[in-house]
């Protein structure tokens, strides 16, 4: 057995997330022996079961940058000299799947602690000979070591991994990612990678339960977040926080209830590489309520209230209102985008605020987009308001 002790803080840190979420992957799907929230036993063979069962990372094609060689690096530390991948990471897993039988641990104890040395922050190693950089890892910028109080502010720090814990780390990449957007830029196209990872607490509150059938049911569901996020993420790309809480909490409230979950706390992080290393642009929480305070006012204003997700979703999911959505980031602006984002705006502020005004001004919104679609486009402006007729028969 191995156990690994989790002296890393559990905190909002890309380290931090990284790093649980291959920890949470593995216990998912059985490789733990016993956990709480101090410590994980794993099967002596867990990472080359994991590393044996990978499937379906083809698209994960981030690029390692900076003078990253974990592509190489990696495999001679588990005597597999001959052995390199190219630096992208989807590459990078089909070797390791390939020659997972080879990933073996042969401590019986990790520490996931930092300790820090000269001008090196060491993870579960003495000597940075004994590691591996990324950085994947090293977004954060000394995060949680650098205060007043130390004299590490105006230090470079260099962060090193055992290569046991770059495995883990790269399950965590595997784990949380959700899609790549390629949006224009003055140098061409820009490149963002989502992440979706628990929140904190979540990742505390599940280690803590030490109880496997609770993994599964949020890992269930934090599928089902991804999967719609990546459907969705183009049209919503100025507002995430806005449109995905909208369309999650309506999408997934039916399985909330089966599933008896009272919530799920996630966060999404937006990554695009920038130079040698990585950057956040930002980090989105997103959090689904299986009760929410607009439950409680459809019953109130419509007749059939448990349909009223219908035709909210078919208006998100429509391809003009998304082709409109998705006009806002070119130079070819449709008229009617503007509005479209107001009426998405207003509709946050009824289903996740409980705020009945709000739906009243979502419909005037998108009754201004048909307004304005109606001389250049009277087919798509007829659309708008077929969309708007379908709220009538709930009410």
């Amino acid at each position: 057995m191995v156990k690994v002790k989790l002296g890393l803080p559990i905190d909002s840190t890309f380290l931090s997330e990284i790093i649980y979420e291959g920890l949470l992957y593995l216990v998912k799907n059985d490789y733990a022996k016993y956990f709480n929230h101090k410590e994980i036993e794993f099967k002596k063979d867990f990472l080359s079961l994991a590393y044996k069962e990978l499937e379906n990372y083809e698209n994960i094609k981030i690029t390692l940058t900076g003078n990253d060689d974990v592509n190489t690096k990696l495999f001679r530390m588990f005597n597999l000299s001959t052995i390199n991948s190219r630096k992208v990471l989807n590459d990078l897993f089909d070797k390791l799947h390939n020659y997972s039988n080879t990933f073996y641990c042969v401590r019986n104890e990790m520490n996931l602690a930092p300790k820090i040395k000269g001008k090196t922050i060491l993870y579960d190693i003495e000597d940075k000979k004994e590691g591996i950089s990324l950085q994947l890892l090293k977004i954060d910028r000394y995060t949680g070591i650098s205060s007043l109080e130390t004299n590490y502010i105006s230090q470079h720090l260099t962060s090193y991994f055992s290569k046991e814990l770059i495995l883990i780390a790269l399950l965590g990449v595997y784990s949380s990612y959700v899609t790549t957007l390629f949006l224009p830029s003055e140098k061409g196209f820009q490149q963002i990678y989502y992440f979706l990872f628990f929140s904190p607490e979540e990742t505390l509150g599940l280690l803590s339960k030490g109880n496997n059938g609770a993994f599964k049911a949020k890992f269930v569901m934090k599928e089902k977040i991804k999967k719609i996020i990546n459907e969705h993420i183009k049209s919503a790309y100025l507002n995430e926080v806005l449109f995905l809480d909208v369309i999650l909490n309506l999408e997934l409230y039916k399985f909330m209830k089966e599933t008896n979950l009272d919530k799920i706390s996630t966060i999404l992080v937006k990554l695009n590489p920038e130079g040698q290393t990585y950057k956040i642009y930002e980090t989105l929480p997103i959090t689904v309520f299986k009760e929410m305070v607009f439950h409680k006012k459809i019953e109130k204003y419509f007749r059939r209230y448990e349909k009223f997700a219908e035709p909210v979703l078919n208006f998100l999911n429509d391809q003009n209102v998304k082709a409109a959505l998705n006009s806002l980031t070119t130079r070819s602006k449709m008229p009617e985008a503007g509005n479209l984002l107001s009426a998405i705006i207003s509709l946050y502020r009824f289903v996740i605020l409980g705020d009945t005004q709000g739906l009243s001004e979502f419909i005037r919104e998108a009754w201004n987009a048909y307004e304005k679609a109606k001389n250049q486009n009277p087919a798509k402006a007829s659309h708008y308001i077929e969309l708007l007729k379908k709220f009538s028969y709930y009410i």
